[in-house]
């Protein structure tokens, strides 16, 4: 498979339309580029499909899907093909599941084009018969890991919400033969939600799912100790709330005993938490050193 294109498929959108007394959210749904199915790669992956049934390997099954592993020539790809019923034992039907796969396959091709190399790397179809399929690239599953490739990873997915993308579910590493990393199933992740001045909705800035995935992924792969490591997102947050801090209390304003007791608490919070990553072996953002040296200097 290559990754040629630059957006294959594009992943569902939620935009917030302005209304008198708020807003409305409308589902902008997923769809693919033009020409999509005329593609080499795409030729190549329902050619994968429609050949591989006696080839298969059953890898397992989720929400969506059933995956399969599948040789190609010396190689393997996973063939993800539509369950029949949800976890809770709902039918899907082919339209729902269309979506969930163009989804999936967006949020993976969306990524990829940005230059993120922690999805994998994946091709919509659809059979003649009018079912969706994906064909990604195959990893071998990682049921453990190194310090240094743990502080790689939880890089990475930072770097993902940093483009302004949420990271959502379980996370489940592959490794590629070249010792790189991706999560397999990106099929929840999704763009932040925007207005339709493309300005993002919500309490986006201070919500994400890796306050507690990446500490679930790091006890399963280092230990328990790192159950409660503080993560790099809530480390940006805290560091934020205690710049503000710094900033009051640099301004020269006269400040009452409760904004002067506030400030400590939260700037004593991000200091617990970076001596916390340090105490793990955990890299600390330079900019969280930054305000707590000032932070010092000010007597917080």
């Amino acid at each position: 498979m290559t990754t040629r294109r630059r957006n294959p498929a594009r992943a569902r959108r939620d935009r917030a339309l302005p209304r008198e007394d708020g807003f409305d959210w409308v589902t902008e749904p997923a769809h693919l580029t033009d020409g999509h199915f005329n593609e080499a790669d795409v030729v190549e992956a329902l050619r994968i499909v429609e050949t591989s049934p006696r080839q298969r390997t059953l890898l397992g099954q989720g929400n969506f899907g059933v995956t399969y592993s599948v040789p190609v020539g010396d190689r393997y790809v996973v063939v993800k093909l539509p369950a029949d019923k949800d976890v809770h034992g709902r039918t899907w039907k082919i339209p729902e599941q269309r979506q969930n796969f163009l989804h999936e396959a967006g949020v993976a091709n969306e990524l990829t084009a940005l230059g993120v190399r922690i999805v994998p790397e994946t091709v919509y179809v659809e059979t003649p018969e009018g079912l969706p399929a994906l064909v990604r690239e195959y990893g071998e599953p990682v049921t453990a890991m190194s310090l240094d490739d743990f502080i790689v990873v939880e890089q990475a997915l930072a770097d993902v919400e940093a483009l302004d993308w949420r990271v959502e579910d379980e996370i489940d590493l592959y490794v590629r033969p070249d010792g790189t990393f991706f999560v397999g199933d990106v099929g929840i992740w999704h763009p932040i939600s925007r207005g339709t001045d493309g300005k993002p909705r919500g309490m986006w800035e201070d919500d994400s799912s890796l306050d507690h995935l990446v500490p679930i992924l790091a006890a399963k792969l280092l230990g328990k100790p790192y159950r409660e490591m503080p993560t790099l997102f809530n480390l940006k947050r805290n560091t934020r709330w205690a710049a503000e801090m710094v900033e009051e209390h640099e301004a020269g304003e006269e400040l009452s005993g409760f904004q002067r007791h506030h400030g400590k608490l939260v700037v004593g919070g991000l200091r617990q938490k970076v001596a916390r990553r340090h105490q793990l072996g955990l890299p600390v953002p330079p900019d969280a050193l930054a305000v707590l040296q000032a932070a010092t200097d000010l007597g917080l």
